[in-house]
């Protein structure tokens, strides 16, 4: 796990060996400055140029509602599939069923065969049972941080280099004030191979500078469109 800095926030490195390969598997994901993500997510399987937007939106300070934006240039997501995913963990009011009290219905047997953590399929769920283990207001005088911890601790620090800048009366980290900076192409998010010799970062700036990374697919010629008949 590797970090850089962004004008937006934060950018992840995860890179593994592949076996039997010079190559590495590099997967990229980033926090965005003040309070969402950007990751690979259901749209992952239709391949590079798309991401999942994790937006987390105050409501008090131990509530909080998270919103989710998925996005794939091509216009293919199933969304009948991602709905169904969705609904099966939803209670009323839009919060899951599972709840702490039973451990929120982890079946440890599945973990066996297809469930990574016995949650089932949907992700956000694991998300969110790892986010409310931690308590209502994390204390971080009891944590033990590892390595693996990076990108956490520069996130929260940019955080505090913020929240300076705004009481010095300067703009934070993150915000957009003309429409050049409004050009989010650099947003990389994508799992990938590095090949062997080819730094991260080279590898990363080859994608920030490509104009069809997130381009989305042409449409349909008119000819194929459905067409409208006129009265007039």
């Amino acid at each position: 796990m590797s970090v850089a800095d962004t004008r937006f926030g934060v950018r992840l490195f995860a890179t593994r060996a592949i076996a039997n390969s010079d190559n590495k598997s590099i997967r990229i994901t980033n926090f965005v400055m003040p309070n969402a993500c950007a990751v690979g997510g259901f749209e992952g399987n239709l391949g590079p140029g798309g991401a999942t937007m994790l937006w987390d939106v105050p409501i008090d300070n131990e509530h909080h509602w998270r919103w989710e934006f998925i996005f794939h240039r091509s216009g293919a997501l199933d969304k009948p599939a991602l709905d169904a995913q969705y609904r099966s963990e939803k209670a009323d009011c839009d919060r899951m069923w599972r709840i702490k009290e039973t451990n929120y219905s982890q079946d440890r047997g599945s973990m066996k065969t297809n469930s990574y953590i016995g949650l089932g399929p949907c992700f956000s769920v694991h998300d969110v049972v790892i986010t409310q283990s931690q308590g209502q207001i994390h204390e971080q005088a009891d944590e033990h941080l590892s390595s693996s911890d990076i990108a956490i601790m520069r996130a929260r620090r940019i955080l505090d280099e913020a929240a300076q800048a705004v009481a010095e009366g300067r703009d934070p980290r993150g915000v957009v004030r003309t429409s050049e900076e409004n050009d989010f192409r650099d947003l990389v998010v994508i799992t990938g191979t590095l090949s062997a010799g080819m730094t991260k970062e080279d590898y990363v700036a080859a994608l920030e500078k490509s104009e069809d990374l997130y381009e989305l697919a042409p449409l349909p010629p008119l000819s194929d469109a459905p067409r409208m008949l006129s009265s007039a």
